[in-house]
């Protein structure tokens, strides 16, 4: 299977340097800045091998900002288990990363060059979980030990100290431990058959033993408080357990804590299908509870299901339903923030949902930390920590580590009111850019242009224009020349912010010239010469062809030209079932005319694709190619990539040819489109192929007349 790698474009999966692909329409204001998806392993040195020498992990709307193999915490460790997080009261961020010998307390404020600050000892157990009150962290295990104290207060200047460990309330083995902060109570779950024991934070050094209930096993306790309604003033605990170490009777418990004496049980209940239920949370308006069932994919083979209870009665909780995306994984861990919720699923690693409709939600982004396959087992991702101010969000692996990401943009965010140029004067030029702050971190005077016409890359900084605008200076260049250039600003803690992303790796591009002239556009509503096949061609269905699409759920309706019916499809078909006339077994091969560039130096093609591949038994399997020859077709090269997941959509893309393939005059095109070795659901489609010169004499933009032939 053909993975990205290292710093490539995930949710466009480009390959090669000189494609910029959008998915606005051509004239939006924003067509040049599309949000991208990138991941970028760390560089190790004695890391996870497979790696290390070169592998990847896919991925979709989630950014690799830093990776902490367990190697870096000290080779005593031969697992990590659960993490938290923890800031500071100067808003400095740190992770604490359970590992099989201690905890480790990583500061993440640069997410992208994070720092070891110290690492605890602890009982060796493959179980670990961590939880934070005011400046300490309380350290659980399996292997006993009770509740380790560790104190946080001086962690900025790199001192982390065990203050002590809390060893009443019977037993010295726990498997998980939960906080309330609003009523200051800790909670420690299971260890040794245990329910749940209740500790009085108010001398958070000294938590003393205030109560239990022992009526049944508690695998994660969830506590509340709640502060209206007819609950209010009250304190629940939702316990996900049963009886006998949670294998019999397993569920939900509802527990009212408000008294720590005299712990009051609710209600119990449970769903069909029920495996092991694991650990649950609930919304951030307290409506709904979600539960991880660990053991139903394993018991009863249904995909990674989380269950949905109504607890608007938090007495009387009422089952709503499971929903899933389809995945085979085991689900583990689950949390609540705004309207997302983030799962931590073993080895099908992070998944984020869009809880909009919070009995529905939907998959909107996810990284695999397993990219091996989404088995049925107990290994990879532990739990994920979505709670800090500036949108990080850590993740604890149980064989590579504690992973560092960011969903969505990141905490500086740049913007182009007037867009980007696609070309700029040869005597200089300005841009403008707007740098969004709202967290107050941007480091003044770190806001930079770097430039490269082709002798390298060099610094600008950018002019102030009040607020948060600034002015971008492109300084003289040749004229006709390719002009490749980022962005990028500082935080207070010193993480770089660039845009793209991964600059320079990924960068925007440009051309110095006087003019722009548009040599050809082909709607496709004539025959101007396309060829469908190549000796290579293996596909049995969906092959490509010259018509008007009918809809599916992976096929568009129309054509992406303003007038006119017509594009290249594969397959215009829609047939009884979405599948029934895509491509399947193999490969189809769509070949341009033979493409005169007349003589200029500077030529962009651009084109207007359709591209799914999210549906099907095996969806986000398989790749879309774009190539170019200079030499009528005896070698071509790689122009893009496209997928392995595609989310149906007309999307703009386009490249300049004399990158490819240098002074070439005469060249072709062609788009492979292919369903191999996989069972998913392919749909492609090319519309609207047009050719843009660049020059140096002054000229009015005027149309040159079609030049394929």
């Amino acid at each position: 299977m053909r993975r990205v790698i290292d710093c490539a474009v995930v949710l466009f999966s480009l390959i090669g340097t000189d494609v910029i692909a959008v998915s606005f329409h051509e004239d939006d204001p924003l067509a040049s800045t599309p949000h991208r998806t990138y991941f970028r392993p760390r560089s190790l040195s004695g890391g996870y091998s497979s790696f290390a020498s070169g592998g990847g992990f896919p991925a979709s709307g989630i950014e690799l900002l830093d990776w902490r193999v367990l190697g870096d915490f000290g080779p005593q460790h031969q697992n990590g288990n659960s993490l938290w997080g923890y800031t500071s009261p100067s808003g400095r961020e740190y992770a604490l990363m359970g590992l099989s010998d201690g905890l480790g307390v990583v500061e993440i404020s640069n997410p992208r060059d994070t720092r070891i600050i110290a690492v605890i000892a602890g009982p060796e157990s493959l179980w670990r979980d961590v939880r934070v009150y005011q400046n300490y962290c309380y350290a659980v295990s399996e292997g006993g030990g009770g509740i380790q104290v560790i104190d946080l207060s001086q962690v900025d200047d790199g001192i982390v100290t065990l203050v002590g460990s809390v060893t009443s309330g019977g037993g010295l083995s726990t498997h998980t431990v939960a906080i309330d902060e609003a009523s200051g109570y800790l909670y420690r779950a299971g260890g040794d058959n245990n329910g749940i024991r209740v500790y009085d934070l108010a001398d958070p050094v000294n938590p003393a033993y205030v109560g239990a209930w022992l009526t049944r096993y508690t695998h994660e306790a969830t506590p509340v408080t709640y502060t209206s309604g007819p609950y209010a003033g009250r304190q629940i605990v939702y316990s996900c357990g049963g009886l006998d170490g949670g294998w019999t009777a397993t569920g939900l418990d509802v527990l009212d804590v408000t008294d720590k004496s005299n712990i009051l049980y609710l209600k119990h209940v449970s769903w069909s299908l029920a495996g092991y239920s694991h650990q649950g949370w609930p919304s951030p308006d307290l409506k709904y509870f979600y539960i991880d069932d660990e053991l139903d994919e394993y018991f009863y083979g249904v995909p990674t299901g989380t269950i949905v209870y109504d607890i608007s009665d938090p007495g009387n909780p009422a089952y709503v339903g499971t929903f899933t995306n389809g995945n085979t994984s085991i689900g583990h861990n689950v949390y609540t923030k705004g309207k997302y919720l983030y799962e931590a699923n073993y080895r099908s690693g992070l998944r984020i949902f869009d809880a909009t409709n919070p009995t529905s939600p939907t998959e909107v982004a996810y990284f695999d930390t397993w990219p091996d396959d989404d088995g049925v087992a107990f290994n990879s991702l532990w739990n994920v920590y979505v709670y800090f101010e500036s949108g990080t969000i850590i993740g604890s692996d149980i064989e590579k580590g504690l992973f560092v990401w960011r969903f969505g943009e990141g905490p500086l965010k740049f913007r182009f009111p007037e867009g980007l140029p696609k070309r700029i004067d040869p005597d200089g030029d300005v841009v403008k850019v707007r740098i969004k702050d709202p967290q107050g971190i941007l480091a003044a005077g770190s806001a930079r242009l770097h430039v490269d016409m082709g002798a390298g890359y060099q610094e600008i900084s950018l002019i102030p224009a009040g607020g948060d605008r600034y002015l971008a200076k492109f300084l003289p260049a040749p004229c006709p020349s390719r002009v490749e250039y980022y962005f990028s600003a500082d935080t207070i803690y010193g993480e770089t912010i660039q845009e793209p992303a991964c600059a320079p790796d990924e960068v925007f591009r440009t051309t110095a010239s006087r003019s722009q002239i548009l040599l050809s556009v082909d709607d496709m509503e004539q025959d101007s010469g396309w060829q469908v096949g190549s000796p290579s061609d293996t596909a049995t269905a969906g092959i490509w062809e010259r018509a008007d699409p009918q809809a599916t759920a992976a096929q568009p309706e129309d054509d992406h030209s303003s007038s006119g019916t017509l594009c290249w499809v594969t397959k215009a078909l829609a047939g009884v079932d979405q599948d029934q006339y895509d491509v399947d077994g193999g490969k189809t091969t769509l070949t341009s005319p033979l493409i005169d560039l007349g003589g200029h130096a500077v030529v962009k093609a651009s084109y207007w694709m359709w591209y799914s591949n999210t549906t099907g038994n095996d969806p986000g399997a398989d790749f879309l190619d774009v190539e170019i020859s200079a030499d009528q077709g005896q070698t071509w090269s790689l122009v893009e990539t496209v997928g392995p997941t595609g989310t149906p959509g007309w999307t703009y893309r386009e490249f300049f040819v004399q990158d490819q393939v240098g002074a070439a005059q005469n060249v072709m095109v062609r788009f492979i489109v292919a369903d191999e070795n996989f069972d998913s659901t392919v749909e492609a489609a090319v519309d609207d192929f047009a050719l843009t010169a660049f020059e140096c004499s002054p000229g009015t933009g005027s149309f040159a007349g079609l030049s394929l032939r």
